[in-house]
């Protein structure tokens, strides 16, 4: 289905020679710039998923699709689901985010890390079955980005949460093409296919946490 996304040109993310360009973590002290000016400044809504005869912001290189994410942890262990079906490339692959795009419905005025907050929600309910109570820390982790020659990875940006459940009673709602289990981080290390990507570098920053050494 056609919808819009946000989006930021590159130039004003990173500087017209990449210049703030990363692949990897960041955390907000280390970004080194106010992401919240340039999304104030810079950010519209582009369209996706359109025709082959459209113009579509997917295949725009010039442009950055903001994507919050979010890590859900409940009695130190992290959920992780495990793609078992649909795209055939993506069938064993295994993620620890639930993530998507910044729709126009999204949009909070009190400030971009507010519809980020207002996005993590939606998708939440559109993706995990949960009824439990759930808070997401108001403050994101930090960023993710990836610079490889895969288009994919090089038109989105993360901005990555904390998700803390009180129940471990968590599924996927899409069970036809993926399982969802909580695991702990040896397990997660220990999966048959690693965690690839924005996961990777995700799990590397979390897994220091206190909450994970005990």
């Amino acid at each position: 289905m056609v919808e819009e996304c946000l989006v930021v040109p590159r130039k004003a993310l990173f500087g017209y020679n990449d210049e703030r360009a990363f692949s990897g973590f960041k955390t907000p002290a280390q970004l080194g710039f106010d992401l919240e000016e340039v999304l104030q400044k810079h950010s519209s809504f582009g369209w996706r998923k359109t025709s082959k005869e459209d113009y579509d912001v997917e295949y725009d290189e010039s442009f950055k699709h903001f994507n919050p994410s979010a890590v859900f942890l409940y009695d130190n262990k992290i959920f992780t689901y495990t793609r078992i079906g649909g795209e055939p490339r993506l069938i064993g692959r295994n993620d620890i985010l639930i993530s998507g795009h910044v729709n126009p419905e999204d949009k909070q005025s009190h400030s971009y890390n507010t519809t980020f907050l207002s996005t993590l929600h939606r998708e939440f309910g559109e993706e995990v079955d949960y009824q439990s109570h759930f808070s997401i820390d108001p403050t994101p982790l930090g960023y993710v980005n990836d610079e490889s020659p895969n288009l994919i990875d090089k038109v989105h940006f993360g901005i990555v949460y904390l998700i803390h459940g009180n129940s471990p009673d968590i599924n996927v709602k899409e069970k036809d093409i993926m399982v969802g289990t909580l695991k702990t981080v040896e397990e997660i290390e220990n999966l048959e296919r690693p965690l690839e990507s924005w996961s990777k570098y995700i799990f590397d920053e979390i897994k220091k946490y206190d909450m994970f050494s005990k």
